[in-house]
This record gives structure tokens, C-alpha cells and sequence, in this order.
């Protein structure tokens, strides 16, 4: 925040200044100069308070401060000191390069403070708090489901071309594996282009989005074709011991992924998938897709359980 606060008090002192000017201002050189320098005043103003309750907001500020600033370094040598052009110009350059330095300097302190501007110190979207609460349900159901299996248990299918426990969870494990590099593209590119959060509320999700939410959600309405990266050859033979930790595992680091989403406008920031790049949903719409994946195929994995039960096998 110090390069914003900095931004903010120069910016006043300027604009105090310009209300002294204006009463000596002549003519049309010496008004615009007045005028410049009272904008960036406003500007360099608005660049403080936006950093601090809008961080989307600094940026078109910060174009609009600086404008006002090189255009003032350009005008006062010449209509208030009686300088020639070239000295203005030679004014409004390194004023130039003045404000492009201390905007950066703005644009990465803003975004590295971005969690603790947009929410108290400690807090969750509760979007995203909802998403670890289920995280940590799936993570039990995995646990579950696999509890005492044999491996031959854990690799028995229920029928011709029908997936087994292991099976289940081998597709969930290639999925998100998958998938991680994605949202990790997608949080930086947020952060680095300061798409911000602007309220802790739900996030506004369109109609293709929620479409594909529900359409994960168990028990399945109709069977799905399973994209040929995440594809799980029938017949194999896993064992519990490693796909399990696997699975675990991989859902701590997508609850990584959701704890870093945290601050970053869940909708304007999109997320490309893996399967193809033509395929985009909002970064809070896709983690939501993703778990909704887990607890269908693993709704999946307990029947395949019951029907092991029910055919007296275990």
C-alpha cells in the first residue's frame, strides 16, 4: 500500500497547489496547465482509495493520473516558466518515466496484498469454503468406500465394460491430475492481471456453467462418454495401497488450489481445460465442476461396492 499512499498525498499536495494557480492563471496555456494538475490531484486521489476498497479500480485511475501528470510536466515549463517546447517535452519524459515506475511499483504491491484487502485477515469465500467442506467429505467417502477391501475386492467389476472401485477412483486420480496445471494457470493469470474479487457473495455463474455442474451431480442421469486423457482401460489391476494415498493426496492439492483462489473474482477469471482449449468456464464454476466429478464417480465406486456385497463376495 506504501506506493499507492505515496501516489495519494502527492497527488493532494498538487491539487491544493492547483487552487492557488488557477486565481493567477492567463490565457489558454497556463488554464490547461491548472486543469492538468488539478486531474492528476483527483486521480492520484482515487488511486489511494481504490487500492484500499476497489483494487479493479487502480488501474484505469492509475492511466488517468498519469496522463494528467505528463501532461502537466509538458505544459508548466512552458506557460508558467517561459521555457522553450523542447524543455517541456524533455519535462513530460521523464515525468513519463516517474509514473510508470511508481504505477508498477503500485500494480504488484496491490496484487500481492489482494487476499487481505478484499477480506478480513483469515476469512474464506464462502464459495470456496464450501468447496474444502466438501473436499474433506470426499476425502472420508474415499476412505470409506475402500475400507477392507482385498485387492481382488477392490479390482472386481460388477459386469461386462462396468468400472470397478479401483477403477473409479484411477479416473478420478487422472482427472484431477490432469486439471491441476490449469487452475494454477488460471489463479496467476488472475493475480497477475488483478482480476479481484469485489464482494465476499456468490459468484453469478451462467447457464452453460451451472449446466455442467448438474450435470456431474450423482446419481447420474445418463451415462457420459469419458474424454480419452482421463480414459481408464477396463480390465487393469491396482492396488489399494496406491491408489488410495494417490487419491488423497490429490485432493489436498486441489483444496491448495481452492485456498489460493481466495481474493480472485471467481467468475471473471477463466479457466481452460485440458481436454480442449475451446472449452472455458469461470474459475469458482470449474473447482465446483471438478468436485461434483468426485462425488459422482465415487457415488459410482459404493454401488460398485454394494453390488460386491450383495453378491456375497466379501
Amino acid at each position: 500500500m506504501i506506493p499507492a499512499i505515496i501516489i495519494a498525498v502527492l497527488s493532494v499536495w498538487g491539487g491544493i497547489s492547483a487552487v492557488d494557480e488557477w486565481r493567477y492563471a492567463v490565457g489558454a496555456g497556463q488554464i490547461a496547465a491548472t486543469l492538468t494538475q488539478a486531474a492528476y490531484g483527483v486521480f492520484g486521489l482515487l488511486v489511494g482509495v481504490a487500492a484500499v476498497w476497489r483494487p479493479r479500480w487502480v488501474r484505469p485511475f492509475l492511466w488517468l493520473w498519469a496522463l494528467a501528470i505528463v501532461a502537466t510536466s509538458a505544459l508548466a515549463p512552458v506557460v508558467w516558466g517561459g521555457a522553450r517546447w523542447t524543455a517541456g517535452l524533455w519535462a513530460a519524459l521523464a515525468g513519463a518515466v516517474f509514473v510508470a515506475l511508481l504505477a508498477w511499483w503500485t500494480i504488484v504491491a496491490v496484487t500481492k496484498r489482494l487476499p487481505v484487502l478484499l477480506m478480513p485477515e483469515g476469512s474464506m469465500h464462502p464459495e470456496l469454503q464450501e468447496l474444502l467442506r466438501q473436499l474433506d467429505a470426499i476425502k472420508e467417502e474415499g476412505r470409506a468406500v475402500c475400507a477392507g477391501l482385498s485387492e481382488a475386492q477392490f479390482n472386481w467389476r460388477p459386469g461386462e465394460g462396468r468400472w470397478s472401485v479401483a477403477e473409479c477412483l484411477v479416473h478420478l486420480n487422472r482427472s484431477v491430475t490432469a486439471t491441476l496445471p490449469a487452475f494454477d494457470r488460471a489463479i496467476t493469470e488472475g493475480r497477475a492481471k488483478g482480476r479481484l474479487a469485489k464482494d465476499g457473495g456468490p459468484s453469478p455463474y451462467g447457464w452453460f456453467s451451472r449446466w455442467m455442474i448438474r450435470s456431474m451431480e450423482p446419481p447420474p442421469k445418463r451415462r457420459m462418454k469419458t474424454f480419452p486423457i482421463f480414459q481408464v482401460s477396463v480390465g487393469g489391476t491396482y492396488a489399494v495401497g496406491t491408489v488410495l494415498p494417490e487419491f488423497l493426496t490429490g485432493r489436498d492439492q486441489l483444496a491448495e488450489r481452492v485456498r489460493s483462489a481466495n481474493g480472485l473474482d471467481l467468475h471473471g477469471n477463466r479457466t481452460v481445460s485440458p481436454v480442449t482449449r475451446l472449452l472455458r468456464m469461470p474459475l469458482g464454476a470449474y473447482l465446483q465442476f471438478v468436485v461434483t466429478h468426485d462425488r459422482r464417480h465415487l457415488w459410482q465406486a459404493r454401488q460398485v461396492r454394494n453390488a460386491l456385497s450383495a453378491s456375497g463376495q466379501t
